[in-house]
């Protein structure tokens, strides 16, 4: 974050300043209302032009010395919020990038969850099961060990669904060269086309 500590220290300086001349013009105008006050104890009559010279200065020394205090105070309002816009930067920044890092971490798991919920088996071309084949279990097999590449040629198959042919390869199911995740949505992407059947 950028620093505007030279600028509070001029301000800092200049509202210094500004306070010693309002003293001081408070000061000569006082002065300067005794002297021409005096001067009636002298034997010389006073008049209203002799009083204004002499309270003048103090009173131009005042007035300048407000303005150059409004001045300061106005300059340090301009730094306050320079600084507090940065800190409001800094904090959106740092919001944004926990809410990327949150996308990151979320992305995986989602496309996790998407490939373990397409279903493990796809149903028979004709839509309907043969009794054997829903009302009894199959029969265990013995326990054969294999490397992880035997079960691929399983992976490749076909079904069909309203004249369709939709292919699973490697757990994703296409349609007119286009994959989906589960079968539910390649079928329903052929209820949605029904004129682009084969």
């Amino acid at each position: 974050m950028r620093s505007y500590q030279a600028a509070r220290n001029l301000y800092g300086f200049l509202g210094f300043l500004a306070w010693c001349a309002i003293v001081a013009g408070v000061f000569i105008f006082f002065a300067g209302g005794n002297a021409a006050s005096q001067m009636n104890g002298f034997g010389r009559g006073t008049n209203e032009l002799a009083i204004l010279a002499a309270i003048m200065p103090g009173t131009l020394l005042t007035f300048f010395g407000i303005m150059s205090l409004a001045v300061v105070q106005n300059g340090r309002a301009s730094v306050d919020t320079a600084e507090y816009t940065q800190q409001m930067l800094q904090l959106a920044r740092d919001q944004l990038e926990v809410s990327r890092q949150g996308l990151r971490q979320a992305a995986p798991e989602a496309t996790s969850f998407n490939h373990t919920a397409a279903p493990a088996e796809v149903t028979p071309s004709n839509g309907y099961e043969t009794p054997a084949a829903a009302n009894f279990a199959p029969a265990p097999q013995p326990v054969v060990h294999q490397t992880a590449t035997a079960p691929a040629a399983t992976t490749n198959t076909v079904t069909t669904y309203n004249g369709r042919k939709i292919h699973r390869k490697k757990g994703t199911f296409i349609v007119d060269d286009q994959p989906f995740y589960s079968l539910q949505d390649a079928q329903q992407y052929i209820d949605r086309n029904p004129m682009q059947r084969r």
